[in-house]
């Protein structure tokens, strides 16, 4: 056990609560770069950007659901090509076959971009302003895509009012990028005016409120960076996104552009994601602050580069983040290595201090982060645990991705996790001192800063500008002069130095929990600890008589009972379902089917009491999930898909068969399956299209209409094989929707809810 001396007591009850109540202003204080925007009217001066007229535009756009091949698609499509006509452009559709194959499975699709350019004073060099304007099959894309398509226009119309600018405008709405960045595959592959973009502005949504975050840049970002620093709209970025979403499987249209070799900026708002791809995606749920911002950058960029040299608009990258009063900080990446020296620097000197004070010896030091770095997966696993629990005593949760009133569970997570840290810390001093455990997570912040300067260097500002003001405090507190100061004024001066830590943690802790949901809430406990470990100094202070864990616990206990109670299924808030039809032309049988877990009231009732889930072979063939299935009446002039095989060939120990497939019944997806062989080599409209070699190829075509898709595939002779062809149209016969309560809503995954889908298979021997 630790017999060294230390420098230990606790403040009264009175202090601690102030230094709490001051902890909490502090993660408040942090939030406030996040603020948005007040809502412009309709009659704001002509120049600026108004969420309002961008709101009267995106009425028309988000009026239903419009996926990719429909109807509504191409109504949404003419009303924006009326739109820039009406603005004096002459805009154009580019129609084109779009193809993606970097998913486990190639997706392609007819596409129909909308394009237009307003042209500026010298000829060269553009700017492109894009974002999708297609929908899921459930949604009304109010959201995404809608409201940031409506504020390009509104954008538009504000650069109109003024003097022409220097450079020209692209304005680009894409097609297909739900089914798989299509339209903007074909825009960056296909259109002459790619090779004119200089740069890329591209607006998404994932929310349907909160910050415009800048998330995601081209490298170079240096000059970028300082024109979002002086843009209006308050914009929110911090480099840690963009070095964590490079880490990430997620995708939008600037994956599409980066690809093309093409710069630019990736913005997107992304709270309140339960309206996520869901039929409540609608535009009343829309935030018109978060609108307004999302207007204010996109004009200030604009107009920005609309008057700037576009010849070279990289430079080298930046490390970059909010600060409340000070706005957009950036500065050299390659600063960042200099400050991690200077970081290991300064704690080798802290903890030469430390020890030499008799407050810390070097092992424990060591021990102590070990120590940290158990406690740290210990609550992230436990995080995780007791989110599963909730889900087991509430399975409600489980139904969305993120749920309704997420925020009450952030808030209830991070007060169990701290009331769980706090608790663990007297139980540590059995081995360590309270100084040991802290240099210990502090000199896990350093590795980690030192490791991230080489291979990750916008990931640095967190652990730099946490770090450096702690170590300055704990310089002087290490002292012979600050060893006899006052418990109460070491306090004061521990949250001194950890201010500027609590202020930068808490909206990037706030970020990854609405970027990840509470599902992955072990990485958000994981950075909850991390920041906790660096306050140990200040937290052991506080914890007079187990304050700090009793006040957690009833804290966090409070918000997820809040959580819980106002997350409830209603009118307002609905539950989303899951129900569509399966019809299997080669057998003849038909199916309800369900993919929910449990089924609820208004699905139950298509399927007998007896049934069970089950492995549909007859209509997904090898497939292992289990789906809730029950005989269907055959749906009358329902026509299965159609294939032809026009050419078997077999050369050697390989064989090629070429084939062509349509859905007759002109469905808007089209979903191909080889099944029971690898598929070595394919092509597809004569084109190469490598996938992922397995014992199932997929491919997924999207607004073909009745269109042929040419396609052959190449196997290993010897082996029987099948090939399923499926495809889907939107909406469940009008009967069977209209039985649904307005408390119940389609869900979100894939495109099987509230579909009727068709299916053809044919045997290869």
């Amino acid at each position: 056990m630790s017999k060294q001396p230390t420098v230990r007591g606790a403040v009264g009850i009175p202090l601690a609560i102030c230094i709490v109540i001051a902890l909490v202003g502090l993660v408040l204080l942090g939030f406030t770069p996040e603020r948005l925007p007040a809502p412009a009217a309709a009659n704001a001066p002509a120049s600026q950007f108004s969420s309002a007229r961008a709101q009267a535009a995106l009425a028309h756009i988000a009026a239903k659901p419009h996926p990719t091949g429909t109807t509504e698609n191409a109504e949404v499509r003419a009303y924006l090509m009326g739109e820039l006509v009406k603005l004096g452009l002459q805009p154009e559709v580019q129609s084109g076959t779009g193809r993606q194959s970097s998913r486990p499975w190639g997706v392609v699709g007819q596409v129909h971009n909308v394009v237009a350019r307003l042209r500026g004073t010298q000829p060269g060099k553009a700017i492109l302003l894009s974002a999708h304007y297609d929908s899921v099959p459930n949604s009304p894309g109010a959201a995404d895509n809608g409201a940031s398509v409506a504020a390009i226009l509104e954008t538009v119309r504000a650069l109109k009012t003024g003097p022409a600018l220097r450079n020209d405008v692209i304005i680009l709405f894409t097609d297909g990028e739900e089914a798989g960045l299509l339209g903007s595959d074909v825009f960056a592959n296909s259109h002459p005016w790619a090779n004119d973009v200089a740069l890329a502005l591209n607006f998404d949504f994932r929310g349907s409120s909160g910050p415009m975050l800048m998330f995601e840049t081209s490298g170079g970002n240096g000059k970028m960076i300082a024109a979002l620093a002086r843009s209006s709209g308050n914009p929110v970025a911090n480099s840690l996104l963009y070095e964590v979403y490079q880490l990430m499987p997620n995708d939008t249209d600037m994956t599409s552009y980066k690809q093309r070799k093409l710069r630019g900026m990736n913005f997107a708002a992304i709270e309140q994601s339960h309206s996520y791809h869901m039929q409540t995606d609608r535009i009343e749920a829309v935030n018109p602050a978060s609108l307004q911002q999302l207007g204010e950058i996109l004009l200030s960029l604009t107009r920005h580069y609309g008057t700037a040299e576009l010849t070279a608009v990289e430079a080298p990258n930046r490390v970059y983040f909010n600060l409340p009063g000070l706005g957009l900080v950036h500065y050299p990446a390659s600063a960042a290595a200099i400050l991690a020296a200077a970081t290991m620097a300064l704690f080798m000197g802290v903890t030469v201090m430390a020890v030499r004070a008799g407050q810390a010896r070097t092992r424990r030091v060591i021990g102590g982060a070990f120590a940290f770095l158990a406690t740290a997966v210990l609550l992230a696993l436990a995080s995780q645990l007791a989110w599963m629990a909730i889900g087991i005593v509430n399975p409600e949760v489980n139904l969305l991705d993120t749920p309704y009133h997420s925020q009450w569970y952030l808030l209830g997570f991070a007060a169990l996790v701290a009331a769980a840290f706090t608790a663990l810390l007297p139980r540590w001093e059995r081995w360590l001192s309270v100084t040991e455990f802290g240099l210990g997570a502090m000199l896990l912040w350093v590795f980690l800063q030192a490791v991230a300067s080489l291979a990750a260097p916008g990931a640095t500002f967190l652990l730099t500008w946490s770090l450096l003001p702690l170590f300055g405090v704990l310089v002087l507190l290490f002292t012979q002069r600050g060893l006899r100061m006052k418990t109460s004024v070491r306090a004061c001066l521990l949250l001194l130095g950890l201010s500027p830590a609590v202020v930068l943690a808490a909206p990037v802790v706030r970020m990854v929990f609405n970027g990840l949901g509470p599902q992955l809430f072990f990485i958000t406990g994981l950075v909850l600890v991390l920041v906790l470990g660096v306050m140990t100094p200040l937290l052991a202070l506080l914890n007079s008589r187990a304050l700090l864990p009793w006040t957690g616990l009833a804290t966090g206990i409070a918000a997820i009972a809040a959580g819980m109670a106002f997350g409830q299924f209603d009118n307002a808030q609905p539950q989303p379902t899951n129900l569509f039809y399966a019809y299997n032309g080669t057998s003849g049988q038909a199916f309800w089917i369900s993919r929910d877990e449990e089924l609820d009231k208004w699905n139950a009732k298509y399927f007998p009491k007896d049934v069970t889930p089950r492995k549909v072979p007859e209509i997904f063939g090898g497939t292992p999930r289990l789906y809730w299935a029950a005989s269907a009446p055959v749906l009358p002039g329902l026509t299965p898909p159609q294939i032809e095989v026009l050419d078997d060939v077999t050369i050697g120990s390989m064989r090629s068969i070429a084939m062509r497939v349509r859905s007759v019944r002109n469905a808007p997806a089209l979903t191909v399956k080889v099944e029971g062989t690898p598929v070595t080599g394919a092509q597809v409209q004569g084109k190469e299209m490598t996938l992922e070699s397995g014992p199932r190829w997929v491919l997924e075509a999207y607004g073909m209409g009745g269109e042929w898709l040419e396609l052959a595939v190449q196997v290993k002779t010897g082996k029987a094989f099948q090939v399923r062809l499926s495809d889907e149209a939107y909406g469940l016969p009008a009967a069977e929707a209209a039985s649904r309560s307005a408390a119940l809503v389609p869900g979100m995954y894939g495109t099987s809810a509230d579909t009727v889908r068709a299916i053809q298979v044919m045997e290869f021997k």
